[in-house]
């Protein structure tokens, strides 16, 4: 199953308006069909992170087909936005159809471009900040913002893919965990959706300046 027949399939099949609805739409479809995503178990971790940080504004570097704009959108305060960017034109569409099928399409806006096109186009300021894209463009990406002036006091960065990519975005790993600007920690989960390999989410909070 194509990332595009499952917006499709999920747009045909479930209740418009529902977050929880539509993941778990999602999840199934993904497990059942072997679509590679986040997935419930990394999601639960994100979700906690999402819940604990309180944002009023999210950042997301790679939307793919939007699941994980929907679990963070979901926790949004009224007012409050999540940015999604994605190089991918047919991400950006899938994207914006996912949302709108959970009823979130005013909480998000999807840019298409690379971090490198779409984030200085960016003002204001971030508290979360999910990256989730090429893991070798962690380092690069995270630097930009932090340049950009796009971070809040105290924001919390997490990094997808940091057990499986982790040689890839070894540069990244090494910046947060010791370049004295974060306070950075791992946290694993056995994913089912990849056969029972291990993956984690490297989360790093902004030390206060």
């Amino acid at each position: 199953m194509s990332a595009r027949t499952l917006v499709e399939h999920i747009k045909a099949s479930v209740s418009h308006g529902d977050p929880a609805t539509v993941l778990a739409a999602v999840d199934a479809a993904a497990e059942s069909h072997g679509l590679m995503h986040v997935g419930p178990e990394k999601g639960a971790i994100l979700d906690a992170l999402v819940a604990d940080a309180a944002p009023r504004r999210i950042l997301e570097l790679g939307a793919y087909f939007g699941y994980t704009a929907v679990r963070m959108a979901r926790y949004l305060p009224t007012g409050g936005e999540l940015v999604s960017i994605d190089a991918d034109a047919d991400h950006v569409a899938l994207t914006q159809d996912l949302v709108d099928c959970a009823g979130l399409a005013d909480a998000v806006t999807v840019h298409h471009g690379t971090a490198q096109e779409a984030l200085p186009t960016l003002d204001g300021q971030f508290d979360f900040v999910l990256i989730d894209h090429y893991a070798s463009n962690y380092h690069d990406d995270l630097r930009l913002i932090e340049s950009l002036g796009l971070l809040a006091p105290n924001a919390v960065v997490a990094a997808d893919n940091a057990v499986m990519h982790a040689g890839e975005m070894a540069d990244y790993l090494a910046y947060v965990r010791t370049g004295g600007a974060y306070d950075s920690e791992l946290l694993v989960a056995d994913v089912a959706h990849h056969g029972g390999t291990a993956d984690g989410i490297e989360v790093s909070r902004r030390r206060a300046t």
